[in-house]
């Protein structure tokens, strides 16, 4: 049966002072490409089963100050396993590179990599486990909540927080982040025509080293089955309208997260002061500080978001003036 073939290129780059020569001792870069070459056989396998392979092919530039090596990512299939191209499941060689980082658009959220630099790479004082978070799963996207304990939520897209989180792909990235460790060694990225995807310094490798366990407690329980009802999660937040209803109790058009979500607005109190037009502030571009509550019966179905409470407007910057002067509450 004939063969086809997709090819993806990147480039892997570690730069330090010991690197300015273009040398690396292999005993520490050896294992780092072999763990990113298992990580990019894995994800095949996890999407794509036996029936499509991959081929990680390596070459040398010697023409930078750093130490870069182009990776060159071949997936071969045949004919017979064409009809995986209908399913869902079916990742190309382009997608799964997506998936970890290393070409770009990394998306919305970012990849593999992306996804471990913001969980455990960033912010010194973060110690909590990731399962000590309320983690949701609305469709495809993941939240968690309330991280870092300063009320800020971090959302990326299911099938990355997934593979993020799988204990064999973190013990590859971490391998893949090893060479870090070595004085001389100050960071490590992946590249496209230049252009730069992701990069770790050697203080956010570390951490990542250190924090990110690979014993599978990765995940919280409640984010393991996303197909259980949770029952509704609470949630403080700040919300952009986008949208707003002057007659009855039909959905607002609220900007959350990045994304603009149909959320019902149950503060019946607050709903009826602005309706009478006693709250002239709260238009399209204003932020409400709002309560809500977000649920999903399954998780295969779009989640229901209801504002239970607004606690105050945070009127658009143009609408200055009509505080004296005074600045509007910052968010």
């Amino acid at each position: 049966m004939a063969e086809m073939a997709r090819d993806v290129f990147t480039t892997i780059r570690y730069d330090g002072s010991d690197l300015s020569g273009h040398e690396i001792d292999v005993q520490e870069l050896a294992p780092a490409l072999l763990a990113l070459a298992e990580m990019i056989q894995f994800t095949n396998r996890k999407f794509n089963g036996n029936d499509i392979s991959m081929k990680v092919l390596v070459k040398a530039d010697v023409e930078q100050k750093c130490f870069q090596l182009q990776i060159h990512i071949v997936q071969s299939f045949l004919d017979a396993a064409k009809h995986l191209f209908s399913t869902e499941q079916y990742k190309t060689a382009r997608e799964i590179a997506e998936l970890l980082d290393l070409i770009l658009p990394a998306g919305i959220g970012g990849g593999v990599f992306f996804a471990w630099k913001k969980i455990w790479g960033t912010k010194e004082e973060q110690e909590k486990p990731l399962s000590s978070y309320e983690v949701e799963q609305h469709g495809g996207t993941t939240i968690i909540n309330n991280f870092y304990g300063d009320g800020a939520h971090l959302e990326m897209p299911t099938v990355t927080f997934d593979l993020a989180t799988e204990p064999e792909m973190i013990r590859l990235g971490k391998r893949v982040l090893k060479p870090l460790e070595h004085d001389g060694y100050d960071s490590m990225g992946f590249y496209q025509d230049d252009q730069q995807v992701v990069q770790y310094d050697n203080t956010e490798a570390e951490r990542v080293t250190n924090r990110a366990p690979d014993d599978g407690e990765t995940r919280s329980e409640s984010a393991k089955d996303s197909t259980v009802s949770m029952g509704p999660q609470q949630v403080d937040g700040q919300v952009e309208i986008v949208t707003a209803q002057f007659i009855g109790n039909a959905q607002w058009g609220l900007r959350w997260l990045g994304k603009i979500r149909q959320m019902k607005m149950a503060d019946e109190a607050w709903l009826e002061s602005y309706q009478a037009d006693t709250e002239p502030l709260a238009i399209p571009g204003a932020w409400l500080d709002v309560h809500m509550e977000i649920e999903q019966a399954d998780g295969s179905a779009a989640a229901s978001y209801t504002v239970t409470k607004v606690k105050r407007v945070i009127p658009p910057e143009k609408q200055t003036e009509l505080f004296d002067g005074k600045s509007p509450p910052s968010l």
